[in-house]
């Protein structure tokens, strides 16, 4: 089956934390293992409830704040330091938007409450202009890997599963949409997808 849509990942793909030595500072200062901070605040309850939309940001936040024992200055310059190591690939970003219109694309991500707003403020994605369609767990209630949201996926880009490519840089995502027929590709060197999505329009 040909493929006529490529999905692609946001964080870890697209979005990537190159330098962690902002919040090894702070692991450092409050006597964290490396890694632990990520933990925090990705994996908490209140993450994982945001992530379906049953929670704000603000209340994650909340809870690094409770559980780190921080005053309101220090969670509010934590938040910064956060995501200051973060770095947006525009030259992956490129060839995804070179795909059209010859492949519908679109963005399929596991992320917080806001995150439409974030695309569009900060990192210029426009649903309709620089993808077809940004899908997003917090909208719909449901959060990769659960198969349900690759078949809502597939029905708003108007394909069989079987037509898409799909890009993720977690290897559970990749197997839950292998199973259903999708083609895949496990993120790990950007060059590789880079190369990968140019091929298609070559």
């Amino acid at each position: 089956m040909l493929i006529k849509s490529v999905v692609i990942d946001f964080g870890g793909v697209l979005l990537r934390t190159l330098d962690r030595s902002y919040r090894q500072k702070w692991e450092q200062k409050l006597g964290l293992s490396d890694g632990k901070l990520d933990k925090l605040v990705f994996r908490s309850a209140a993450a994982s409830m945001s992530t379906i939309g049953q929670a704000s940001q603000g209340e994650v936040w909340k809870s690094v704040q409770d559980t780190l024992s921080l005053n309101t200055r220090e969670l509010e310059q934590l938040k910064i330091d956060f995501w200051e190591g973060d770095f947006f690939d525009t030259t992956l970003m490129d060839s995804v938007k070179s795909l059209r219109p010859k492949f519908r694309t679109a963005i399929l991500s596991n992320a917080w409450m806001g995150a439409r707003e974030l695309f569009k403020d900060v990192y210029s994605i426009i649903e309709g202009k620089t993808v077809d369609k940004i899908i997003i767990s917090c909208e719909l209630g449901i959060a990769k890997p659960d198969p349900n949201i690759y078949r809502h996926t597939a029905k708003q880009m108007n394909v069989q599963l079987g037509e898409i490519l799909f890009i993720d840089d977690f290897k559970d995502n990749i197997e839950s949409a292998s199973k259903l027929g999708m083609k895949t590709h496990l993120f790990s060197i950007p060059e590789e997808a880079i190369e990968l999505l140019n091929n298609l329009v070559k």
